[in-house]
C-alpha cells in the first residue's frame, strides 16, 4: 500500500510543480484560459492528466501538436513489474506497453503537456 500512496504523492507534487513553473513563465494576460476535469490551459499550453489500467489512452480534448507524456506506474502489491513504455504518442492519445506482470495489474498515472492552439 505504501508504494501506491507514494506514487500518488509524487504524481501530485510533479503536477503542482509543472503548473507552478508554467504559471510563473506566462504573462498575466495569458493566464489560465480554461480548465475542467483533468485539464488546464495556460496561454497556448494544455495539460491533461489521468490514470489508466489499460494500454490505450484517448485524450478527452485534443492537442494541436504531439504532446510530451510522463507516466508514474503503481502496483497493487510488491512482486509486480512497474516497467511501462510508450509505444506510440499522437495528438489524440497514446499507447502503453509492458503493463505489469501479470498483465493489467498496474495503474499508471499520466500527464500530457503540449500546445492546443
Amino acid at each position: 500500500m505504501t508504494s501506491v500512496l507514494g506514487g500518488k504523492i509524487i504524481w501530485g507534487i510533479t503536477l503542482l510543480m509543472m503548473m507552478g513553473i508554467l504559471t510563473s513563465c506566462v504573462p498575466e494576460e495569458d493566464a489560465v484560459e480554461g480548465s475542467g476535469d483533468n485539464y488546464l490551459r495556460i496561454g497556448d499550453v494544455q495539460i491533461i492528466w489521468g490514470e489508466t489500467s489499460t494500454t490505450n489512452v484517448t485524450f478527452s480534448i485534443l492537442f494541436s501538436e504531439t504532446p510530451t507524456i510522463t507516466t508514474t506506474p503503481t502496483t497493487p502489491s510488491s512482486g509486480y513489474s512497474t516497467n511501462v513504455s510508450l509505444s506510440s504518442v499522437s495528438k489524440e492519445g497514446f499507447t502503453l506497453t509492458s503493463l505489469g506482470t501479470p498483465y493489467g495489474n498496474m495503474t499508471v498515472h499520466w500527464q500530457a503537456i503540449g500546445k492546443y492552439k
